[in-house]
């Protein structure tokens, strides 16, 4: 089985709370991944088949349902629309793959880290733009004065956020996946270029329906339409966990780790 954070059908049963080896509490949401063994709500696991990789299967989980559930059920593109994806994780490569799917053109992709831009290449991004001091006038290089269509933002830096939304097309949708520290504010400033129909809002997973979707996910995998196992850059073992944080802070990952 998949599990999901999104809910299926099935028991909404309650959840448990897990204690380490002193006895103290450790904290754990709906679904705990974590750890060699979990108690899961029925509600929150989808069948799979036998024979699925569980490398690709455990993208399932979050990243990649949420990738394709914003492309197809938030954003709702439209062939040709242009996109821009800020940030090169494993949500903003997997989007980007979903965006060539529905035939968005152009799609450019955005991200601090130069090792990732031209990763984000493999995957379909006809463009790459580092985010600098110049990002919203090198926009225009791509976009023209009037801004992408789309824009989808993973980083979650409300500086980042206000700067998307200024450049954004008339009637754009721009989608945050990104979480905002909680102690942060998004100030929307360039108040003239507001009021054109633009609409921002936060992305529910993809408003994904896991035991729907996850078996057309499944379909297109097996069948060699889409290919996400290389997004896998890293692996670990489930001691090594505290290794595999670190390493994704201090920018060692290239995109997807995987514990296993």
């Amino acid at each position: 089985v998949v599990m999901h954070w999104r809910v299926a059908k099935g028991i909404e049963s309650n959840f448990p709370s897990y204690t380490d080896e002193n006895n103290l509490k450790v904290g754990g949401g709906l679904v705990t991944t974590f750890n060699s063994e979990s108690i899961v709500s029925e509600n929150r696991v989808t069948k799979i088949s036998k024979d699925f990789p569980f490398k690709t299967a455990a993208l399932l989980g979050c990243s990649l349902t949420t990738a394709l559930g914003l492309v197809n059920n938030e954003a709702k593109i439209k062939i040709g629309q242009s996109a821009m994806v800020l940030g090169c994780g494993s949500v903003g490569i997997s989007v980007i793959q979903a965006l060539n799917m529905v035939s968005a053109y152009p799609i450019v992709s955005v991200d601090l880290n130069i090792d990732r831009l031209n990763f984000s290449k493999l995957f379909g991004s006809n463009h790459t733009l580092a985010y600098d001091e110049n990002f919203e006038d090198n926009c225009k290089t791509y976009f023209g004065s009037s801004g992408p269509d789309i824009i989808i933002e993973t980083s979650g830096n409300p500086d980042v956020i206000n700067k998307c939304y200024s450049i954004l097309a008339s009637n754009g949708k721009l989608i945050m996946v990104g979480q905002p520290k909680f102690d942060r504010e998004i100030k929307l400033s360039n108040i003239s270029k507001i009021f054109a129909g633009k609409q921002l809002f936060d992305s529910t997973g993809g408003k994904t329906t896991p035991d729907i979707d996850i078996p057309r996910y499944e379909r297109l995998i097996k069948t060699g339409k889409i290919d996400f196992e290389k997004i896998i850059t890293n692996s670990y073992d489930i001691k090594d966990i505290n290794l595999a944080i670190s390493d994704l802070v201090k920018g060692k990952t290239l995109d997807k780790s995987i514990i296993k």
